[in-house]
């Protein structure tokens, strides 16, 4: 019989990198979406012509509000919460400290999008948590989808793709906000 230690290790999960290798990110703005790990509508319903957002909605947007607080530089674009899913568009530039003196001695933020939005996910789990309200199993999906925005045209039809999201599902073009 093998001893523990003579046991050998647990295959390590690996992620595909699906971003270009020799480019950095940091300076792009990327197309994201977030989905419930159900695909039920946690964060609210669709009624008649309007969307009503959940306590978890809220809160959803409430985080998303808090990025550039968060990570100084970063710009929020227009976004859509959706009753299943989340759409946004988020300007990630890591602010210069010698450039803002606002800035300096504020800690950079280290990473890229993956570390924002790993943050902001566990913000909203967390203050679901504090709030009480209690999911079966996890909140969000693993992962997440993203696009890098390449230029001004492709930003022009990520936004209106977000803001015709909202539209296409009978929502209010109010729901669909620019920050």
């Amino acid at each position: 019989m093998a001893t523990p230690s003579a046991r050998s290790p647990a295959p390590r999960r690996t992620t595909k990198v699906l971003r270009l290798a020799d480019h950095d990110h940091r300076g792009c703005a990327i197309f994201l979406t977030l989905c419930a790990a159900t695909r039920e509508p946690l964060f609210g319903w669709l009624t008649g012509d309007r969307f009503l957002p959940s306590r978890l909605g809220l809160l959803v947007r409430e985080s998303w509000l808090n990025i550039p607080v968060l990570y100084p530089g970063c710009g929020l674009d227009v976004f859509c919460l959706m009753p299943d899913h989340f759409h946004a568009v988020l300007h990630a530039r890591p602010a210069s400290r010698a450039a803002n003196p606002v800035l300096r001695g504020v800690a950079a933020w280290r990473g890229g999008i993956g570390t924002i939005v790993n943050q902001f996910k566990g913000a909203v789990t967390r203050a679901a948590a504090i709030e009480g309200i209690v999911m079966p199993g996890p909140l969000w999906q693993r992962g997440y989808f993203e696009r890098v925005i390449r230029d001004d045209e492709m930003l022009g039809n990520v936004r209106t793709y977000i803001l015709s999201h909202a539209l296409r599902n009978s929502l209010p073009r109010g729901t669909a906000a620019r920050a």
